[in-house]
């Protein structure tokens, strides 16, 4: 099922970005209130970066971060993109994902506290690419969505509207 566009609104301020302590409604529109993930530094060229919270359940019997969990942590910098883009645009962001890659580079362990920094790729009439990169000490991991713009009333990639194209290209630069 789709949530509502409210879930973005508490995620940002009258400047258009994330607040410092936000109210946020979870599945049942319950308030909650959580601290901010957006970090909103730049991370060599890297425009936007998340604080990932590393969990106990994240790890495996060899004591890291278990590989299939880096992709909840895309799925999570993904979520964080997308408010970040309703915070532009105020319109609410319609993709699938099609592809997802990653390349692991070093072991992340749970006393680490790690960022995972977000870039846009190359943008197509109907996609475009998120690339990730999980920062430690060094790169951990990076990796790659293909997200495509998608009407979910006819079933079908539609494209890009222009607001967002516009928001992701001057968040390229």
């Amino acid at each position: 099922f789709l949530l509502p566009a409210l879930w973005y609104l508490p995620f940002c301020n009258a400047s258009g970005t994330t607040a410092d302590l936000m109210d946020a409604l979870d599945l049942w529109g319950r308030s909650v209130r959580r601290e901010p993930r957006y970090a909103g530094r730049n991370i060599d060229g890297w425009p936007l970066a998340f604080d990932v919270n590393v969990r106990f359940v994240d790890i495996d019997l060899l004591g890291h971060v278990n590989n299939v969990t880096y992709g909840t942590y895309f799925e999570e910098a993904r979520m964080d993109f997308l408010r970040w883009l309703w915070c532009q645009t105020h319109m609410d962001p319609s993709i699938i994902v099609a592809h997802l890659d990653m390349d692991f580079r070093k072991p992340l362990y749970l006393h680490e506290e790690p960022v995972i920094a977000v870039k846009v790729g190359q943008i197509g009439n109907s996609r475009f690419d998120l690339l990730y990169r999980i920062i430690a000490d060094d790169t951990v991991c990076e990796g790659r969505t293909i997200n495509v713009w998608y009407d979910y009333d006819t079933a079908k990639a539609t494209t890009i509207p222009d607001a967002i194209r516009e928001a992701i290209t001057k968040l390229q630069r």
